[in-house]
Parts: C-alpha cells; structure tokens; sequence
C-alpha cells in the first residue's frame, strides 16, 4: 500500500503532493507531462537533473535529494534540448558536483547514463559526467563521446562535428565490455567497443568535469582536471541502475 509521505515527489525544487482518490492510505502521484514524464515513469531510475534551474545548485528531479554544489559560473536559462525547460551551459570554467551515494555507484553492470549534449567547440578533449574511476563520459578530439573507467574506454560513439542538440544513451547491459552500447538521436550508433570494467567508488559524481568535493556547505569545489573542464551545453541528465532496451531509448528520444 502507497502511503501519501511516500508518492510525495520533488519536482525541480518543489514538492508535488500527489492527489488522493481511493482513500487515506492510496495515492496516485502527479507526474509531470511531456518528457520528463516519460523519464520519471522509467523503471530503475536512480537520478534524473533536468538542469532547468534559473540560479544556484541543480535539483535531482526524482527527489532522491542528491545535495549538490558548484564551481565557477555557469550559464544558467540556455535554450534546452526538450520543450518547458532550459538547459545549462559550461564555459570551461563551470561544473557542478554531486557526493558519492549508493544511488550513484553501479558497479561493472548493469546501467545507463542518459543526456542531451550540444558541444560549443571541437576538436577538444573534455569531460561531459565523471565518477573518477568508476565511470566518465568523454568528448575526445577527434570529435566521438565515450564511456570510460578514467583510464580505458569501453564505447565509442561516432564522430559528431555540428552544435546541435543530440540525445545519448551510454548503455552496459553486462559486464562483457563488447556489449557496452552508445545511442545517438534514439538509435544505437557504437562504432567500436573496449575492454573497460567499472567499479564502484567513493568519488563524487561531477558535471562539466571531473571534481572533488572540498566543502559542500561553502561550495567549494575543485577541478581535478582543469584542462579537460567543458565547453557545452548539458540537459536532461539521468542515470539508471538498469541497461535500457533499445524500444527504450527509442522511446525517450521521440519525447521529446
């Protein structure tokens, strides 16, 4: 039986109270339309930032209440990769970053990382998501995202020179690297695979490069990269404990 304390969602920021139709103990929460609805009703969903936030620190959609905090300025109100929302736009001076929770480590399987990207440079080695050495999402300079462990890639994706929005899936339904699967735009588009394993660590998780957490009550935070710090625009960023079909990926991309 869903209690009402237990349907209750946060919504960027705000707390959705569901609405109750068949008695004290039953509820039906308010999920929001559109693509985020589509996201927030995906089974093994463990975060999801929208990144539609006009100031201050991101918000965990899902409301698993991931604290955050943030270094330099980043561009906050860009035009987003979804309808009803902004997205976020990292100068090479900007990042966002998240502690380490359980909710954030996966181990070598399963799981998914899901976001838009729209690059503002090429030909430039940067960090799109990183978890240390668990895991990182890399633009390289020839111009292809990646799926790492920091150190050996598992997925290539194919090479992508305009400054449009695009939507990426980095998928590893197992731990057998070759399996490891990156979509683009709804369809699977890995042009080649690694030997990557992955591993759960204590790393906090880091948008727009790779940091480590100082204080997060004072918001001081630190690039562990400073020359790999990300010149884009990010939207939409969800992680899953599960590997998402390809009628799944499909199915996000057509939300939108």
């Amino acid at each position: 039986m869903t209690t009402l304390n237990e349907a209750a969602a946060v919504y960027m920021g705000t707390t959705v109270v569901p609405k109750v139709y068949a008695g004290p103990t039953q509820a039906w929460p308010v999920v929001p339309a559109g693509y985020a609805g589509v996201i927030l009703g995906t089974a093994g969903l463990r975060a999801y930032w929208r990144m539609g936030e006009a100031s201050g620190l991101i918000q965990d959609t899902k409301g698993t209440n991931h604290a955050s905090a943030f270094g330099g300025t980043p561009g906050y109100g860009a035009a987003g990769a979804v309808a009803g929302n902004t997205a976020i736009t990292f100068n090479g001076s900007a990042w966002f970053i998240i502690p380490d929770a359980n909710a954030l480590d996966f181990g070598d399987w399963p799981f998914t990382i899901e976001f838009w990207y729209r690059r503002t440079v090429t030909n430039v080695t940067e960090l799109l998501i990183s978890k240390g050495n668990q895991f990182e999402v890399v633009q390289d300079g020839g111009n292809a995202l990646y799926l790492a462990n920091q150190s050996t890639p598992a997925a290539f994706g194919p090479v992508t020179t305009d400054t449009n929005w695009h939507y990426y899936a980095f998928v590893r339904p197992s731990a057998t690297a070759a399996q490891t699967r990156v979509y683009k735009d709804g369809v699977d588009a890995t042009a080649s695979t690694g030997s990557s394993l992955f591993a759960t660590n204590a790393q906090p998780l880091t948008f727009g490069g790779r940091g480590v957490l100082r204080d997060l009550l004072g918001d001081r935070v630190e690039p562990l990269a400073p020359g790999l710090l990300l010149h884009g625009v990010l939207d939409e960023i969800a992680l899953y404990g599960v590997a998402l079909t390809p009628a799944q990926v499909l199915a996000h991309w057509n939300a939108r």
